[in-house]
């Protein structure tokens, strides 16, 4: 990464921020002014696997869910507000890794977009 992306942005989607030893995944979204970022849905650890779902209800809430290692799939976590407008939503997902020298290597297993 080039340290382009902004969490501002127009998006929604999930980051891992990284804070000494515990890295914590959090749901994120954002309308081009202010992100709006979960609590901590889950930590995670340095061989983890996730599924992740992000649901969109227009321009009111964002549904989050995970599930980590082939377990259980997580509750629902909403986030409201600072929703993009529906022609510029964007499925994010990000790290902190340039602020520290954490290195987080994310492989995309597979997408749907549903609509």
């Amino acid at each position: 990464s080039g340290g382009t992306f902004s969490a501002t942005a127009n998006h929604i989607g999930f980051k891992i921020v990284i804070s000494g030893d515990a890295a914590n995944l959090y749901g994120t979204q954002a309308d081009g002014v202010t992100e709006n970022a979960t609590a901590s849905l889950t930590t995670l650890a340095n061989t983890d696997t996730l599924y992740l779902i992000a649901i969109s209800n227009g321009s009111t809430d964002v549904k989050y869910y995970w599930r980590k290692n082939g377990g259980t799939l997580s509750a629902a976590t909403t986030a409201t507000g600072n929703v993009p407008t529906a022609n510029e939503n964007i499925l994010s997902f990000f790290t902190d890794n340039q602020a520290n020298a954490n290195v987080v290597s994310c492989r995309l297993g597979g997408s749907s977009y549903e609509r």
